[in-house]
């Protein structure tokens, strides 16, 4: 299974034999974990008139052990959590804002 994980991970980040990009599962280019929360951070490129935008948008997961004890992610936040969305969100801006000041230079 790991042998699968590799080809298609190489197969998702633009190999020559790659499927396009509609097809193929849009890795994220960034992941920030606080505790058992975590926001996966996507970009999105976009054409418009001749002109390449790139937009972003975010997951947010929780991790946890069901009853069996095996691990699990959910995007259902508990008031407990909050706190921790809150600085994923804090932090995947901060990300955000720094590479769309980098494009800007």
């Amino acid at each position: 299974m790991e042998a699968n994980k590799k080809a298609f991970r190489k197969e998702a980040t633009g190999s020559h034999d790659a499927k396009p990009m509609a097809e193929a599962k849009k890795l994220p280019i960034k992941v920030i974990k606080v505790e058992d929360v975590s926001v996966s951070i996507f970009a999105h490129e976009r054409e418009t008139n001749g002109v390449t935008r790139v937009n972003y948008s975010c997951s947010f997961q929780r991790s946890y052990k069901d009853s069996a004890g095996e691990w699990k992610r959910t995007q259902w936040f508990g008031l407990d959590e909050l706190s921790r969305v809150v600085a994923c969100a804090q932090q995947a801006s901060e990300f955000i804002n720094d590479l769309i000041q980098k494009d800007s230079e």
